[in-house]
């Protein structure tokens, strides 16, 4: 079942993320300093390290090998915890479930507005009986796609808001070239 489910994970946070993630992996690497610099400026509570370094942008290598079965006793990490760290890498790197909700929400209110468009023409062009649930249903339909909508407005501002908070550096600077600040002493002579 762990394998399972780390499977679809890794699969569906690289599919609605802007990180590219290095699938099936563990949590065990050796990070230079630069990357750990950048995971230091990074003041986020909940802490995907995954998604962080991956983050991070810096090239990446794997070292595939053979685990070892358990040496003593079970793990800790059970089905729930898993699913709190998965919405925790969710929530912290991709605003899709936001607008998952506020798509849904414009396909329910077309939905309504096309079932009251059908059950005009059978009331006014066949003489259809209508009843009065039809049109209830519809409003409600009507209704609940437009709370679903600004649900989803107001989820991308959060969002938003949200992504600003986590205070992550805009640009990450791999290296500096000397070159450029010899040639430009006087940008640094302004600087100091």
């Amino acid at each position: 079942m762990t394998k399972l489910t780390s499977w679809i994970f890794y699969r569906t946070f690289r599919s609605i993320s802007n990180i590219n993630i290095p699938v099936d992996t563990g949590d065990f690497r050796l990070i230079d300093r630069c990357v750990a610099d950048q995971l230091l400026v990074c003041r986020e509570q909940n802490r995907f390290i995954r998604g962080l370094i991956s983050w991070t942008g810096y090239k990446q290598a794997f070292v595939s090998y053979d685990r070892n079965e358990r040496f003593a006793g079970q793990t800790k990490y059970n089905l729930i915890k898993r699913a709190l760290l998965a919405m925790d890498a969710f929530l912290g790197f991709s605003t899709v479930p936001l607008r998952i909700v506020l798509i849904f929400g414009i396909l329910v209110c077309l939905f309504s507005i096309i079932m009251l468009g059908i059950i005009i023409i059978q009331k006014l062009f066949f003489a259809m009986p209508i009843k009065g649930y039809a049109l209830l249903a519809s409003a409600i339909f009507f209704l609940s796609g437009v709370q679903l909508f600004v649900m989803g407005l107001i989820g991308e501002y959060v969002g938003r808001v949200y992504s600003q908070t986590q205070n992550r550096p805009l640009y990450i600077i791999s290296e500096k070239s000397k070159a450029f600040f010899e040639g430009n002493e006087h940008i640094n002579k302004t600087n100091e």
